[in-house]
C-alpha cells in the first residue's frame, strides 16, 4: 500500500514537471514568435520609412522640365513680376502716388514673407531690392523641384513645386547690354497660386540651384491668395508651342540674332551658313520677310526623346524645331541642308520623273529662302560659263531677274533627253499674289551618284 502511494507521488511528480516542460516550452515558443513579429515589423516600419525618404529626397532633387504647360504657366508669371516692376518704375518717375501704393501691393502680393523679412524690405525700398531695369527677358533655362513640409508629412498628393528660372536681360537699345538673372518661383498647382524667390535672395543665402541638387524651401502644402497672385493654369496645345517657336524666333531676330545661331546644331549651322558672319548677312537681307513671316500650316511629330515642330508660313518657307523641352531645342531653316532619311527613302524609290522634281522643290525652296550659294553649287559648270554666272553674285543677280522671290511651281511637261539628263517645262507664279503674272521657265537636269544632281534654266 505503501509502495502504491509512492509510486502515484512519483508519477504525479513526474506529471507536474512534463506540464512545467510543456507550459515553459509553449511560453518560450510565443515569446519567439512575438519577437519575430515585432522585428518584422520594425523591419517594415523601416522599409516604409526609406521608400518615403527616397522619394521625398527625389521629388526635391532639381531636375529639367519637358511639360509645355508648366513652361507657359512660369512665363505668365514671369511676365507678371515684370509688369509689377515696370508699374513701381513708372508711378516712381511719374510721383503718382495713388497708382505707385497700388504697384508696391501688387509687388510684394508676390514675394513670401521669409523673403521679405531677410531683405528688409519695405514699401520705400522694394524697387532697389528686386526691381531691374526695362529689358527683354529671355527664358534660357528651366528646372523644377517638387516642394515637401517634411517626410513625416510626405504625401503623394503634395502641390507645391519651386521652378528655377534662369534667365538673361537684354537691353533693347543696346543688345550688348545683357545680364543673368535667376528666380525661384514657388506654385500652388492645385490653387493657382504663385509665389516669386528674387535674385537677391538666392545670392544672400548662397543656394545652390543647380540641376541635381536638392531644394526644399517652402514649407507649406498651400500658397495663401494675396489679391494679385493667381494665375491662370495653362492650356495650350501642340500649335500653341509651335507658334511660340517660330515667335521667339521673330523675337531675338529683332533683339539678339547670335542666340537663333547658337540654337542650330553645328553640323546645320557649319554647312548652311560656313560661319556666323555669313548667317548675319544673310538675318540682314531677309529681315523684313523673316519678321513677317506667319504660319499657314504646322505639323508635329514625336521623335522619341525629342518632338519635331515643323511650320510652313505664307511664303511656303519651313521652320523646323525639333525640342527635348520648350527651352531645349534647335532650330532649321530648311529640310535640304541635312540628309533626312525620309527624303533619301522616298528619292531612291522614285522613277527619274519624280528624282528631277524632289530635286527641283529642293532647288526652289533654296531660291524662296534666299539661299544662293547653296542653289548655285547644283548649277552645271558649263551653264555658269554660257550664262555668264562665274560668281554667286552673278547668279543672284540673274535669279532675281528670271524667277520671283516666292516661286509657287507647277510642273507642266516632262522629256527625257538621254545621258541621265531630262528636261522639265514649268509654270512659275508669285506666292504672294503682288503680281498675277506667270512666267514659264525650262529646266535641263542631270542625276548624278549619292542623289546629287546639276542643271541649267532658261
Amino acid at each position: 500500500m505503501k509502495s502504491l502511494k509512492k509510486i502515484i507521488i512519483f508519477l504525479s511528480i513526474i506529471i507536474l514537471i512534463v506540464i512545467f516542460i510543456l507550459v515553459f516550452l509553449l511560453r518560450h515558443e510565443n515569446e519567439n514568435h512575438e519577437k519575430n513579429v515585432i522585428e518584422e515589423s520594425k523591419q517594415y516600419v523601416i522599409q516604409e520609412e526609406k521608400k518615403v525618404e527616397e522619394v521625398f529626397n527625389q521629388e526635391n532633387i532639381i531636375q529639367e522640365i519637358n511639360s509645355k504647360s508648366q513652361y507657359f504657366n512660369i512665363k505668365k508669371c514671369i511676365e507678371r513680376y515684370k509688369l509689377y516692376i515696370a508699374n513701381i518704375r513708372e508711378f516712381q518717375n511719374k510721383k503718382d502716388k495713388n497708382n505707385l501704393q497700388t504697384a508696391i501691393s501688387q509687388l510684394k502680393s508676390l514675394i513670401p514673407e521669409f523673403v521679405i523679412k531677410e531683405l528688409e524690405i519695405n514699401d520705400n525700398n522694394i524697387y532697389e531690392k528686386i526691381g531691374f531695369p526695362d529689358a527683354i527677358i529671355r527664358i534660357d533655362n528651366l528646372y523644377k523641384s517638387r516642394q515637401t513640409i517634411s517626410k513625416e508629412a510626405y504625401n503623394d498628393s503634395t502641390n507645391i513645386v519651386a521652378y528655377i528660372a534662369k534667365l538673361t536681360l537684354i537691353n533693347q537699345n543696346n543688345i550688348k547690354q545683357q545680364r543673368n538673372m535667376n528666380l525661384i518661383l514657388i506654385l500652388d498647382e492645385n490653387n493657382c497660386k504663385f509665389l516669386i524667390i528674387p535674385q537677391a535672395y538666392i545670392e544672400n543665402k548662397k543656394m545652390n540651384i543647380e540641376k541635381g541638387n536638392a531644394l526644399n524651401i517652402y514649407q507649406k502644402d498651400y500658397i495663401e491668395d494675396y489679391r494679385f497672385n493667381s494665375f491662370e493654369y495653362s492650356t495650350e496645345t501642340q500649335e500653341d508651342m509651335a507658334l511660340e517657336f517660330l515667335n521667339l524666333s521673330k523675337y531675338y531676330l529683332q533683339y539678339d540674332i547670335d542666340y537663333l545661331y547658337n540654337k542650330m546644331s553645328e553640323k546645320y549651322r557649319t554647312k548652311r551658313f560656313g560661319n556666323i558672319d555669313t548667317y548675319r548677312q544673310y538675318l540682314k537681307a531677309n529681315y523684313d520677310n523673316i519678321k513677317s513671316s506667319a504660319a499657314q500650316s504646322y505639323l508635329t511629330k514625336n521623335l522619341g526623346e525629342t518632338t519635331q515642330y515643323v511650320i510652313k508660313d505664307q511664303y511656303e518657307n519651313l521652320y523646323i524645331f525639333d525640342a527635348k523641352s520648350p527651352v531645349d531645342f534647335t532650330i532649321r531653316l530648311d529640310t535640304y541642308t541635312l540628309d533626312e532619311e525620309k527624303f533619301n527613302v522616298a528619292y531612291d524609290q522614285g522613277d527619274v520623273s519624280r528624282k528631277c522634281q524632289m530635286n527641283i522643290d529642293k532647288f526652289f525652296q533654296m531660291i524662296n529662302r534666299q539661299d544662293f550659294k547653296t542653289s548655285f553649287t547644283h548649277l552645271a559648270d558649263s551653264f555658269k560659263t554660257t550664262s555668264n554666272m562665274k560668281k554667286e553674285s552673278d547668279f543672284e543677280k540673274i535669279s532675281k531677274q528670271i524667277f520671283w522671290q516666292y516661286n509657287k511651281v507647277e510642273y507642266l511637261k516632262f522629256d527625257e533627253i538621254g545621258n541621265n539628263t531630262y528636261m522639265f517645262n514649268l509654270k512659275l507664279t508669285d506666292i504672294t499674289g503682288k503680281d498675277t503674272t506667270e512666267k514659264n521657265v525650262t529646266i535641263i537636269m542631270q542625276l548624278n551618284e549619292n542623289r546629287e544632281f546639276v542643271m541649267s534654266f532658261s
